[in-house]
């Protein structure tokens, strides 16, 4: 999560477009925020974890930086978290 904050001072984001680098950085606390709702087992962490997941790549499609290749690990762990989702709080 700080790398995706510190990729918004970089020219590249800066080069997707202006709103680009202030999304990163809210993304990037709202992930930060997901995972320790995880690490607590929460399901509110496992919800916005997901919920992230489908904004950046509707947000990457819309820019033209979306990878297929980029889907495999997040939803494995989202598959992972679902499955464990009766056991959280």
């Amino acid at each position: 999560m700080l790398l995706t904050v510190a990729a918004a001072f970089t020219d590249a984001a800066k080069a997707i477009g202006s709103w680009y680098p202030p999304y990163l950085v809210i993304a990037g606390l709202a992930i930060l925020a997901a995972y320790v709702g995880i690490w607590m087992m929460k399901k509110w962490g496992v919800l916005l974890f997901t919920a992230m997941f489908v904004v950046n790549n509707v947000v990457l499609f819309v820019a033209g930086q979306w990878n297929a290749l980029a889907l495999v690990l997040p939803l494995i762990f989202i598959a992972i978290l679902f499955w464990k989702y009766k056991l959280m709080d």
